[in-house]
């Protein structure tokens, strides 16, 4: 590591340097820069801090930060997997029983996750990251959805009840950071989900501090009534429980960075994916970043965006609006993966909209450095392959998706999944596509992750086309 540091005013010589862990270091105290090396380092990230002190005394410090033996070398020549960690693995990687209801608890943990990096299940598909859901403590009651008379319980974690807190349902800090840890040393990277726009209603911070949120009489509910989300979406909550911060308050703009701050520090993860973009102002997010990347140097955090739109060209100009040197580094290319369900899914549309879809995202966002998160699916969207199937549109509780042995839909699945990773850009694997998982409306599209024992000769196909291209994505230039 080199380091540069300015001297005081008065121009007292930088005069000691010390470093953690020890490192062989060497000062020039009269251009007060620095050299620090440390080597024998274990597969995994390593942070390096410098601390130099001036003939005055005064001390100020810089930590930089590296991946030794990383799975992949950068984001872009990687394949991150998505994990909604209730309906994943339990301890151990036990398999989960389907929740009691769609909308309930299903028991997954953290554990879980590192159950299934120590088994070799990740390597074994080329996975190097993995986006956990958001690991913020929730509250245990279950509220009524968005006007649709069901319950639905924060087994998601995007209903932050502590800001600065790991759920205890799923393990807490220590498993938190045996994940962290495990992951690491196996190469692979960690993002996690961050919720900066919002908060749960008892959060101490909405009662705390109400000058940080919006508010409205009566509370302006995104798309109900007469709150439409092209007006309200920057004040807009997304329901009466969970009160939507004041980003243009400067106060709450630095409680969500340090938020963020305070998770990438106290748990050394590598980026964090950030949660309704758009609900913010774009100078918010920018700020994120920038306070971010400002806090370590060496290899910077990787920020990726929740810009969610809807099908067309439109949406190619709302994901750019939020890249750029001083923005986002990714965001997830929510225009493609429609135009792939519309010529895979549904043949609705023959491959030159694709190849079009394709030539027009490139255009649009040349210059900006992002790697753009290249989906087919996430938690937000019904299933591919349900899609595919042809029952997707269906009511969670009384009409779920079916998970049938349609070879044809499985067909278009493993076409997707094989454009997905030979694709310039990050691809994203939500849990599940791998097999071919059925779901339709959320929160259907969050079933359990099946035990594989169970899976049939079609799904067995499938994962083993991932099997094979996730390795040779990681291991072919082309």
């Amino acid at each position: 590591v080199t380091a540069s540091f300015a001297a005081a005013a008065d121009g007292a010589a930088a005069a000691t340097l010390t470093t953690t862990p020890t490192a062989v270091g060497t000062l020039d105290r009269e251009r007060g820069t620095v050299t620090a090396t440390i080597a024998g380092l274990p597969r995994g990230r390593h942070s390096l801090a410098l601390t130099v002190t001036d003939e005055a005394g005064r001390a100020v410090q810089a930590r930089a930060s590296g991946f030794v033996q990383p799975a992949a070398a950068s984001w872009a020549d990687g394949l991150l997997y998505q994990v909604v960690t209730d309906r994943f693995r339990g301890d151990g990687g036990a398999s989960l029983a389907a929740p009691v209801s769609p909308g309930g608890r299903a028991g997954g943990t953290l554990d879980g996750i590192t159950a299934e990096i120590e088994a070799g299940s990740f390597a074994a598909m080329g996975v190097t990251g993995l986006w956990i859901s958001p690991v913020y403590t929730n509250p245990t009651e279950a509220r009524e959805g968005r006007g649709d008379g069901h319950m639905y319980e924060g087994y998601h974690g995007y209903w932050p009840l502590a800001s600065r807190a790991v759920e205890p349902r799923i393990g807490g800090e220590a498993a938190l950071d045996r994940l962290v840890a495990t992951a690491h040393a196996a190469g692979l990277r960690v993002l996690l989900d961050v919720v900066p726009n919002h908060v749960y209603e008892d959060n101490p911070r909405y009662a705390e501090r109400p000058e940080w949120f919006n508010h409205g009489d009566p509370t302006c509910v995104c798309g109900l009534g007469s709150c439409d989300w092209g007006t309200h979406i920057q004040s807009c909550w997304f329901t009466e429980y969970l009160p939507d911060l004041r980003m243009q308050e400067a106060a709450a703009l630095r409680g969500a960075y340090e938020d963020l701050l305070w998770w990438q520090d106290r748990f050394d993860v590598d980026g964090v994916r950030v949660d309704a973009v758009p609900m913010m102002p774009r100078a918010a997010t920018r700020r994120m970043a920038h306070e971010l990347r400002a806090a370590v140097a060496g290899e910077a955090p990787f920020l990726i965006g929740e810009v969610y739109t809807g099908a067309g060209s439109w949406g190619i100009d709302v994901i750019r609006y939020y890249l750029g040197p001083d923005g986002l580094d990714s965001v997830f290319n929510f225009p493609l993966m429609w135009a792939i369900r519309d010529v895979l899914a549904h043949e609705s549309a023959g491959f030159t909209a694709l190849e079009d879809m394709l030539v027009e995202v490139e255009a649009a966002t040349a210059g900006s450095g992002a790697v753009l998160g290249q989906i087919v699916g996430n938690h937000d969207v019904t299933r591919f392959f349900s899609e595919a199937h042809g029952d997707a549109g269906g009511d969670p509780w009384a009409e779920p998706a079916v998970q049938a042995e349609d070879a044809v839909a499985f067909a278009r699945q493993r076409s997707a999944l094989t454009l997905l990773l030979t694709l310039p850009g990050l691809p994203v694997l939500y849990y599940g596509d791998e097999i071919g998982l059925a779901g339709g409306n959320d929160p259907d599209n969050r079933r359990v992750l099946p035990d594989p024992a169970t899976l049939g000769p079609e799904q067995q196909a499938t994962l083993a086309l991932v099997r094979r291209l996730g390795p040779l994505r990681g291991c072919l230039p082309a």
